[in-house]
């Protein structure tokens, strides 16, 4: 596989992650199949062959799961945020491809990426929206009502957990 200047610098971040010579995680932004996904991926199964605790997520997928526990099976909701809350290395793949609600944005994601933040565990945001973006994305519901300071409050942990690093090239799935 060939990889672009950008792909490059994103494969040398997580050789660092993966050696431990930083538990600084990474919010990577690009464009559809630059190969964000891949080498995430790639990291957290080597993280697992290694015995560490890795959760890897699909955000829209993990949500859509969750508000399907809501009327029957809420102890599953705990059981799934304290997984995620606790993984030693999280990565929340393709955030601000879900649907915005104030359960979703406040009572999950909030509540995961503030304890996280609390412990110092890594955290590896994938994402086709840079920060300006995923803030406007999260300031609004699905019903357009905006909440721009919890939506403040959110990016301040996710810009905390992750340096931000842009990948750019050709869609690798094509």
């Amino acid at each position: 596989m060939n990889y672009t200047a950008d792909q490059e610098q994103l494969y040398l971040k997580l050789a660092a992650i993966y050696t431990k010579k930083t538990n600084k995680g990474l919010y990577i932004v690009g464009d559809l199949g630059v190969g964000k996904t891949y080498l995430c991926a790639a990291l957290a199964n080597s993280l697992v062959k290694n015995g560490e605790k890795v959760a890897f997520v699909k955000v829209s997928n993990f949500f859509n799961e969750i508000k399907s526990y809501i009327s029957t099976r809420n102890e599953l909701i705990d059981e799934n945020i304290n997984r995620l809350q606790k993984a030693t290395y999280l990565f929340l793949d393709d955030i601000g491809a879900e649907s915005v609600s104030e359960f979703v944005r406040d009572d999950i994601l909030f509540r995961i990426l503030d304890y996280r933040l609390e412990n110092k565990l890594t955290t590896i945001f994938t994402s086709n929206l840079n920060k300006e973006d995923l803030l406007k994305h999260y300031t609004y519901d699905r019903k357009d009502n905006a909440n721009l300071m919890n939506a403040k409050r959110l990016m301040e942990r996710i810009d905390i957990l992750g340096e931000d690093l842009t990948v750019l090239g050709k869609n690798m799935r094509r």
